[in-house]
């Protein structure tokens, strides 16, 4: 049984364009396949209570993640085909985006509004994670 500690919220923030391409850089990068579907993923940390490292005891699942924009063509239509988790080891984790295409545009969710990604460099502009934090 694990006693739950805490429900964690990180914000991401951003993956810009400017991303290296293929799988050589640790923290983030950008995948173009054969098939004309792209890939974006970016790593980060998980924390404990009050922002400390994650003890032995503690354990971390059901992640889930929060997009104010969707990216899209130009016409505003999604290209967001799916997402995933990889566990990288207990600290520190991945999450990949996998598009039908390359994203040249992204639609605030809240307006409608669709804004061009060369205008600030940027696929994803502003997401957030949230991922439960239990104790063993």
């Amino acid at each position: 049984m694990f006693d739950i500690k805490s429900l964690n919220f990180e914000g991401l923030n951003n993956i810009p364009k400017s991303i290296d391409i293929g799988y050589h850089d640790s923290n983030c990068g950008k995948i173009y396949n054969k098939n004309g579907s792209f890939i974006l993923y970016s790593n980060f940390t998980f924390y404990g209570e009050k922002f400390e490292a994650i003890q032995q005891n503690h354990v971390v699942g059901c992640f889930n993640i929060q997009l104010q924009e969707i990216p899209c063509d130009a016409d505003g239509n999604p290209l967001l085909v799916s997402y995933w988790f990889e566990r990288n080891d207990d600290q520190h984790s991945r999450i990949v985006f996998l598009f039908s295409k390359e994203p040249t545009h992204r639609i605030i969710l809240k307006t409608g509004k669709i804004i061009d990604n060369n205008t600030d460099n940027q696929y994803i502009m502003d997401m957030g994670i949230n991922y439960i934090l239990a104790q063993r």
